[in-house]
């Protein structure tokens, strides 16, 4: 949901769930624990540009990802959501980078047609 990486070279180790507190009403939460298939690649973002390259990295691990989500169905149509996703560094970023923990809120709508 942060869309701070593709999917190009990477492994995902992810665990989740969604609660329905009312009909309406969706919760979700979803943890994924992130890895460079091998560090003689790059890290990708979501278009497919090469955004961290460090092939004198010791580890594969780019971080940890933590989605939360809330979406409520005013009709079949229409729902209306918001959450909030953060990407915690892991050692291959803190080898790379000066990033730390990206914040990514959100609000979405869908509608049907």
């Amino acid at each position: 949901m942060t869309d701070q990486v593709g999917w190009r070279n990477m492994r995902d180790a992810m665990v989740g769930f969604e609660f329905l507190p009312v009909a309406k009403l969706k919760l979700s939460a979803n943890a994924h624990r992130l890895f460079l298939a091998t560090t003689a690649d790059g890290l990708y973002n979501a278009p497919g540009t090469v955004k961290v390259l460090n092939r004198k990295a010791t580890s594969r691990t780019v971080g940890t990802e933590l989605d939360f989500q809330s979406a409520y169905a005013f009709s079949k149509e229409l729902s209306l959501g918001a959450g909030v996703g953060a990407l915690l560094a892991g050692d291959y970023l803190a080898q790379s980078t000066a990033s730390g923990t990206v914040w990514t809120p959100y609000l979405m709508w869908n509608i049907k047609f």
